[in-house]
């Protein structure tokens, strides 16, 4: 169980990682405008990394920060899914980068479900 859990952390990290970068190059190059839907669903993920050492003195809380912040961003995406269209000035990858990215946070999910089973 604790292999599959660090299966799943590598893959999660290699996706989420990939496709951070992949937004990042592609907001750079002007494949993606810097508009509201894109701003609106990663502000929420940007905003998860600043609390991230709170975990040294409070887990709790660092936990309780995070899964406010993992709602945000997939209410976010979800709503702005829509929104990543040619006419809106967005290539046809936004979609999929998205895509990728909430996966990669559910393997993260996953991974933490598949410990708390482990430690049982």
């Amino acid at each position: 169980m604790k292999a599959f859990s660090y299966y799943l952390q590598g893959m999660g990290v290699l996706l989420h990682h990939g496709a951070a970068s992949f937004v990042v190059v592609n907001v750079y190059t002007g494949l993606y405008p810097l508009a509201r839907p894109l701003l609106a669903t990663v502000l929420p993920l940007i905003m998860q990394h600043w609390f991230a050492l709170i975990k040294y003195t409070s887990n709790a809380t660092h936990d309780g920060l995070c899964m406010c912040f993992e709602i945000m961003f997939e209410m976010e995406l979800f709503g702005n899914l829509g929104n990543f269209t040619r006419q809106a000035g967005f290539d046809r990858t936004a979609r999929g980068a998205g895509i990728t990215m909430i996966f990669s946070h559910w393997l993260f999910l996953t991974a933490g479900i598949c410990d708390v089973i482990h430690e049982l």
